[in-house]
C-alpha cells in the first residue's frame, strides 16, 4: 500500500519530483519541530519563542536536514556532471552538509546537556543558561538560512525525489 499510495498521491496532486523532494528532505527533517512546538502551544495556550520551540528539537532536526541533502547528493545520479571540476564540486557540497550535520548534531548534545545540568543542578541560579542560550540562538538563527541553502542545492544540482 506504501509505494502505491503515495504513488497515487503525487499524481493526483500533481506533485513533481523537485517538489517531492522538497518535502522529503526539509518538511519531514522540520516536522519534530513544528509537532513539538505545536503540541506545547495547545498544552500552554500561550505563545513564547522559547517555551514554545526547543533549541535542542531544532538543532537535530537541521542536523536531519543536513543528512538528507548530503545522502541525497551522494546518490544522485540526475545531474549531468560531465567534467571532473564539477563532480569535485558536488563532492565538497555533500562533504559540506555533512560536516554541517556534524556541528548541528553537536549543538544539539551540547543544549540537551546543559538543560539537563541546569535542571539537575540543586542550585538556585542558573549556571548553564547562558550557554543553552547561545547555542539555541545559534539553531534558531539557521533554521531560515538552511531550508534556504538546502532549496537552492536542489536547484543547482537537480535533485529528485528517489520515491515515486
Amino acid at each position: 500500500m506504501g509505494r502505491g499510495f503515495t504513488k497515487g498521491l503525487g499524481q493526483l496532486l500533481k506533485i513533481s519530483p523537485e517538489n517531492k523532494w522538497i518535502i522529503l528532505n526539509i518538511g519531514i527533517p522540520f516536522a519534530p519541530f513544528v509537532i513539538g512546538g505545536l503540541l506545547r502551544l495547545l498544552v500552554t495556550v500561550q505563545f513564547s519563542w522559547n517555551t514554545t520551540f526547543e533549541g535542542s528539537e531544532i538543532a537535530i532536526c537541521l542536523a536531519l536536514l543536513s543528512f538528507f541533502v548530503a545522502q541525497s547528493l551522494h546518490c544522485c545520479r540526475k545531474p549531468k556532471l560531465d567534467n571532473k571540476d564539477k563532480q569535485r564540486e558536488r563532492r565538497n557540497v555533500t562533504a559540506f552538509y555533512y560536516f554541517l550535520g556534524a556541528i548541528f548534531l553537536v549543538i544539539f548534545v551540547i543544549i540537551v546537556f546543559f538543560t539537563t545540568l541546569n535542571n539537575n543542578v540543586s542550585f538556585t541560579t542558573s549556571h548553564f543558561e547562558s550557554q543553552i542560550q547561545i547555542m539555541q540562538g545559534i539553531a534558531f538563527g539557521a533554521l531560515p538560512l538552511m531550508a534556504i541553502i538546502a532549496s537552492r542545492t536542489q536547484r543547482i544540482y537537480h535533485l529528485e525525489s528517489s520515491y515515486t
